[in-house]
């Protein structure tokens, strides 16, 4: 039991006034220590805090604001806790919506300490991660993305590696909307931040990415070569050429294109960057560099 240290003794024990109790010499008696420090910890405010806490981490926040109300009634406002006000307006909202969701909580984390903003946000992509997926997530509060990003990676029960993986797809997806992300917003992630650090538009920052394995290119599915080999570069729109590089990338990652498609993603490539090009083919399969 924590906080009980038997001591063993193997002197007699004296009673009152020195005198000796009939515990013969040899014999040997256990007394008990208890560390107040190891003690403490089962007090009740403890206890209290532990919960909340725990409540906290899984999004229970009804259960969360119980137990707040619980230790205020006795303890006060606890100084490593959450505010009242915030852990209501949580405890409220429906989580349907993971627009409401994600908003109530902007507006809440600000007013949090730093131990207790990491159990807030981990309670909030549990509850919302249960019924959305992480893409909705993006799509309804695209600010939340780095966020989302520490907590995939954190998250217990998911095979290793899985939450780095899906996070960095969200990453990609991302760039390829034209969405500007800053390197000190995933600096969790070093390669993914050295990627985000390139003097690069979005677009081209996804291609980097593939190009260094952090992200996987979607195969084409059936009938989508052609398109994606539609115009010759020249003739492609000025604003588009990080997408037309991507559309190559896709069709030379997909092993059953025809030969002549990827010998024309490799030309289209070279054409649109060819240093992000002469980067590719030092990785590329033996199929594609022969």
């Amino acid at each position: 039991m924590l906080g009980l240290d038997p001591i063993i003794r193997a002197d007699a024990d004296s009673g009152p006034g020195g005198e000796v109790s009939d515990s013969r010499p040899g014999d040997f008696v256990a007394t008990t220590v208890v560390d107040e420090r190891q003690a403490a910890l089962f007090e009740d405010r403890a206890v209290l805090l532990r919960g909340l806490d725990h409540a906290l981490e899984q999004g229970e926040f009804e259960e969360a604001l119980r137990a707040l109300r619980s230790f205020e009634a006795v303890y006060g406002q606890p100084a490593e806790g959450p505010p009242g006000a915030g852990l209501e307006r949580l405890a409220r909202i429906s989580w349907e919506g993971a627009g409401e969701a994600l908003d109530t909580w902007a507006s809440v984390e600000p007013f949090l300490r730093s131990g207790t903003r990491r159990r807030v946000r981990d309670g909030v992509f549990v509850r919302l991660l249960a019924s959305h997926a992480p893409e909705s997530l993006v799509r309804a509060r695209p600010d939340c993305l780095p966020p989302l990003s520490v907590f995939l990676e954190t998250a217990p029960g998911r095979l290793e590696g899985e939450g780095r993986r899906e996070a960095r797809r969200l990453v990609r997806d991302a760039l390829l909307t034209g969405r500007v992300l800053e390197p000190l917003d995933f600096r969790h992630d070093e390669a993914v931040a050295l990627v985000l650090a390139e003097d690069m538009a979005p677009g081209w920052l996804a291609c980097l990415g593939a190009v260094r394995r952090l992200w996987p290119v979607p195969p084409l599915s059936t009938g989508e070569a052609d398109p994606l080999l539609g115009p010759r570069p020249d003739a492609l729109p000025a604003e588009e050429p990080a997408l037309a590089f991507w559309r190559c990338l896709r069709v030379a990652e997909t092993p059953a294109c025809p030969e002549e498609a990827l010998h024309e993603a490799r030309r289209r490539m070279k054409a649109l960057q060819p240093e992000l090009h002469l980067a590719f083919m030092r990785r590329a399969s033996p199929r594609l560099s022969g």
